[in-house]
């Protein structure tokens, strides 16, 4: 059965386009393709994907998120990632995607594909950027961290599955979780997204 999706877009032109290429796909079909403000959340009134288009993030998106997030909606989040500084926020009021611009149409299918089935999507340019942080920093908080919880925790920025990690660790998935446990709490994490901020925050 095919999929609803909403769009909320900042721009004709290429809220024009993603409805052209989602509505080419035979999982997926648009529902609404509206402008981006405050006045179209209304439009909402059933738990659904969105997909918002906008240039970077900044607080309008972010609000208008978690609005939505609050309502029991999906949102992925297509743009282009000038700056880090609202990424934690926006990943606290729990973000399920985000695909940048310059990504191909396979990774917006495959974000659109895996959050509607309930996981995360972040295209591999923001999880490359999340690891580099780590990579580079010097902080207390990686001092805490072991060789294998480091290993760990690249994995988990790469939004592997337990049972991913144990196939390339060689180890259960009962260790793996044991891992993110110990992982989250020396980084005072309470879940995967607060992991991801504090990366961003290095």
């Amino acid at each position: 059965m095919m999929a609803g999706i909403d769009i909320l877009f900042r721009h004709q032109l290429w809220g024009d386009a993603l409805h052209a290429m989602i509505s080419q796909s035979d999982h997926f079909f648009v529902k609404n393709a509206l402008p981006l403000n405050k006045n179209t959340i209304s439009a909402f009134s059933e738990a659904t994907l969105i997909v918002i288009e906008m240039f970077h993030l900044d607080h309008e998106a972010l609000e208008i998120t978690c609005q939505l997030k609050k309502s029991g909606h999906r949102v992925i989040m297509v743009g282009f990632l000038s700056s880090n500084s609202l990424l934690s926020e926006i990943l606290d009021a729990g973000l399920d995607g985000y695909v940048l611009k310059t990504s191909s149409s396979q990774n917006l299918f495959m974000a659109l594909q895996e959050v509607n089935n309930g996981g995360k999507y972040f295209c591999s340019k923001i999880t490359e950027a999340l690891n580099h942080q780590v990579h580079n920093n010097n902080g207390n908080h990686r001092k805490e961290l072991s060789n294998r919880e480091k290993s760990i925790l690249y994995s988990l920025i790469e939004l592997k599955t337990p049972g991913q990690i144990a196939q390339n660790f060689h180890i259960s998935e009962a260790t793996v979780r044991t891992h993110r446990k110990n992982i989250m709490r020396k980084v005072g994490a309470k879940n995967l997204l607060s992991l991801l901020r504090f990366i961003t925050n290095m």
